[in-house]
């Protein structure tokens, strides 16, 4: 088997990148937990809290360093390994938000992660 990662894969800026995913997916549950209202009223609620605005500043930073990725690696390496923020914020949000995570979820992002080390291998 040949693998798919080349040695000019940006894994440091990969790992910022993923890390980042995980801040946004997770700032945007605090937001959640603390907005009010209906309607325009809850729009407004949202903008009134600091995390939205590190999620869109984070999303900025993100579009760059992710054209950064894809300018050094392939589109279908690099997006199957950005799933791994999916498992990697399952694990974040059961110790930060005390959720329980079924074994079947468990299971869902076990089976994510296997898929990306799947498809970072390639047969000849």
């Amino acid at each position: 088997m040949k693998s798919l990662i080349t040695p000019k894969f940006p894994y440091f800026l990969f790992t910022i990148f993923i890390l980042m995913e995980i801040v946004v997916f997770l700032s945007h549950k605090i937001v959640s937990m603390h907005a009010t209202g209906n309607g325009f009223a809850f729009y407004i609620t949202l903008l009134s809290q600091p995390w939205i605005w590190v999620s869109l500043v984070l999303a900025l930073i993100q579009f760059f360093l992710w054209t950064s990725i894809l300018a050094k690696s392939e589109l279908s390496l690099a997006y199957s390994m950005s799933s791994l923020s999916y498992p990697l914020t399952m694990i974040v949000a059961a110790f930060l938000f005390k959720e329980h995570l079924s074994l079947l979820v468990w299971s869902g992002g076990g089976l994510i992660t296997l898929g990306v080390i799947i498809v970072g291998l390639e047969t000849e």
